[in-house]
C-alpha cells in the first residue's frame, strides 16, 4: 500500500521535518523523550513493510522469554507477548492491503474453520463468564496466538529453507536455556527438592520447562536428516539427541517422561496406519476408567490419608508414593479434576467462562481428597486440559477440541501414507511424535494457553497445512 503513493519519495523528507521538529519541542519543553517519536515512526514502518523477518525474531524469544505480573492480576510474557500483538496487527493490516494474494488460499482448510469453531465457541462462553474480564481477555490472547502462530506461520514458513529457519531460531535459544538449566541444577546436585530452581526465570516451574523440550525433542531427529554424517553439526544434532532425555529426566517431570515413551510408540502407530483404532481404544479406556471411579461413588475409596499425603525429598520415594497415593502433588491433581468434573453439571452448556477455573473450583471439591496443599497458593489450574475446557466452556467447549484433536492425528497419518516426498513423509512422523507428547501432557496439565506450549500448538498446525499443500518437498 505503501508502495503505491511513491513512500521513498516522500517518507523520508517528511520524517526529517518531524524529526527537526521533535528535537526544537524537546529542547523547549525539556521532555526529551519527545525526541524519540521519530525512531519509533522508522522502526514501526519497517516493522510494516517487513514484518515477517520480525517473525523469527519472535519465534528466537519463546524460549527466553519470562513471565511478568500486571498489577490487576494479570501476567503477561516479555518480550514474547508484545511482540505477537505487534505482529498480529502487521498482520491484519497485511491482509487489508493485499485482499487478493495468493496466501488466502489457506483459509479454505478445514483446520482454520475447525479452530475457528473452537474460538468462536469460546467467545459466547464470555457473555455467560462468572468473571467477564479474565474471560475477555482469554479470547484476546487466544485471538493472537492463532494470528500469529498459525496464520503467520503458514505465511512465513511456506518452504524448506524457512522451515530449517525456523528451526533453528527455536532450538538456538531453547538449547542455551536447557544448557543453563542443566548446569545449575548440578551446582545443587540434581536435588529433587530444589528442581523448579535452575529453570527460573525462563519457566515457570520445571514442568513447564520439561514439557517445552520434551514437545520439541522430535524436532532434533528431523532436523539432523538435513546434514550430512561426519560433520559437525549432524554431530551437534545426536548429541543433543542424548542430552535432552537426560535433562528431561532432571527435571523429575513423570509426564515427561512417559510423553518419550508414547512418542516413540505412536511413531510406529502412524507407520502401521493404527490411528483410528489407538483413538478409539483410548476413548473406550476413558469411559471405563472414570465409569469404575463414578459407580457408587468408588473414587472415595482410593481417597488418600491427609497425614499420610506428603511431598517427598527424593524422586524414587516420590513415584513410589504416586502408585501409593501418598504423594501430595498427585492426590492434588486429583482433587482438582473431581472439582473440574462435579462442577460441570452446575454450568453443562458455557461453563463458568475461560479462565475461571481457579476461583470457583474449590467449592467443588471434596473434602476426602483434600491434601496439605490444596490451599493452593499458586493458583494452580486443573492439570488436565480436557477436564478445565469441560468446567469453563461446558460440554461443546469440551467437545469441539477433542474433534479438532482427532483431526490432527487422523490427518497426519493419512497424509503420512499418501505422500510419496521422502522430506514430507519425515515431517509427518515428526508432528506425529510430537503432538503425541503435547497431549500426554495435556492430559496431566494444562499449558496449551501459555505461550511456550501454546505457541508450538499452532505452529505445529500451520506446518500440517503448509505439508499437505506440499511446501516442503524436495526437488
Amino acid at each position: 500500500m505503501i508502495e503505491k503513493y511513491n513512500h521513498k519519495k516522500y517518507f523520508f523528507p517528511s520524517l526529517g521535518i518531524v524529526t527537526l521538529l521533535t528535537i526544537v519541542l524537546a529542547i523547549f519543553t525539556e521532555l526529551y523523550f519527545i525526541a524519540l517519536i521519530p525512531l519509533a515512526i522508522l522502526i514501526g514502518v519497517l516493522f510494516v513493510l517487513n514484518f515477517k523477518q520480525f517473525y523469527f525474531l519472535l519465534i528466537a524469544s519463546i524460549p527466553l522469554c519470562i513471565e511478568y505480573e500486571i498489577p490487576g492480576g494479570f501476567s503477561t510474557d516479555i518480550p514474547t507477548e508484545p511482540l505477537c500483538v505487534l505482529l498480529m496487527i502487521a498482520t491484519v493490516l497485511y491482509f487489508i492491503g493485499n485482499s487478493k494474494i495468493k496466501t488466502l488460499d489457506f483459509l479454505r482448510s478445514p483446520f482454520i474453520a475447525m479452530i475457528g469453531i473452537v474460538w468462536l465457541w469460546s467467545v459466547l462462553c464470555v457473555f455467560s463468564s462468572q468473571v467477564p474480564l479474565v474471560s475477555f481477555k482469554f479470547i484476546l490472547s487466544k485471538m493472537w496466538y492463532i494470528i500469529t502462530y498459525l496464520i503467520l506461520t503458514i505465511m512465513v514458513i511456506n518452504n524448506l529453507s524457512n522451515l530449517r529457519k525456523l528451526f533453528w531460531c527455536f532450538f538456538i535459544p531453547l538449547f542455551f536455556t536447557v544448557v543453563y538449566a542443566f548446569i545449575r541444577h548440578s551446582f545443587n546436585g540434581f536435588s529433587f527438592e530444589l528442581m523448579n530452581e535452575p529453570s527460573l526465570p525462563f519457566y515457570r516451574n520445571h514442568v513447564m520447562y520439561a514439557a517445552t523440550i520434551t514437545v520439541f525433542y522430535p524436532f532434533i531427529f528431523y532436523a539432523r536428516t538435513w546434514y550430512k554424517p561426519n560433520t559437525l553439526i549432524h554431530y551437534f544434532l545426536t548429541f543433543n539427541i542424548l542430552f535432552f532425555p537426560i535433562a528431561i529426566y532432571f527435571t523429575y517431570t513423570r509426564a515427561c517422561i512417559l510423553a518419550l515413551v508414547v512418542g516413540a510408540v505412536f511413531y510406529f502407530i502412524i507407520k502401521w496406519k493404527r490411528v483410528k483404532e489407538s483413538l478409539i481404544a483410548v476413548f473406550i479406556a476413558v469411559i471405563l476408567f472414570s465409569s469404575f471411579f463414578y459407580y457408587h461413588n468408588n473414587y472415595l475409596k482410593y481417597a488418600p490419608e491427609f497425614t499420610k499425603t506428603v511431598y517427598h525429598d527424593s524422586y524414587d520415594n516420590h513415584i513410589e508414593a504416586t502408585f501409593e497415593g501418598n504423594d501430595a502433588s498427585s492426590m492434588e491433581r486429583v482433587n482438582m479434576w473431581i472439582g473440574a468434573i462435579r462442577m460441570f453439571p452446575h454450568y453443562p452448556i458455557f461453563g463458568v467462562g475461560p479462565g475461571n477455573f481457579y476461583p470457583f473450583y474449590k467449592s467443588y471439591t471434596v473434602i476426602h481428597y483434600h491434601t496439605w496443599v490444596s490451599d493452593n497458593e499458586l493458583k494452580l489450574s486443573c492439570h488436565n486440559y480436557f477436564l478445565l475446557l469441560l468446567a469453563e466452556q461446558g460440554l461443546p467447549g469440551a467437545s469441539l477440541f477433542i474433534m479438532l484433536s482427532c483431526m490432527i492425528f487422523i490427518f497426519i497419518e493419512k497424509e503420512y501414507h499418501l505422500t510419496n516426498d521422502p522430506e514430507t513423509k519425515k515431517l509427518f512422523l515428526c508432528l506425529g511424535a510430537a503432538f503425541a507428547m503435547m497431549y500426554v501432557n495435556l492430559t496431566l496439565s494444562d499449558m496449551i494457553e501459555t505461550v511456550k506450549i501454546g505457541a508450538l500448538f499452532f505452529i505445529m498446525i500451520g506446518l500440517l497445512i503448509n505439508a499437505k499443500a506440499k511446501c516442503f518437498e524436495t526437488d
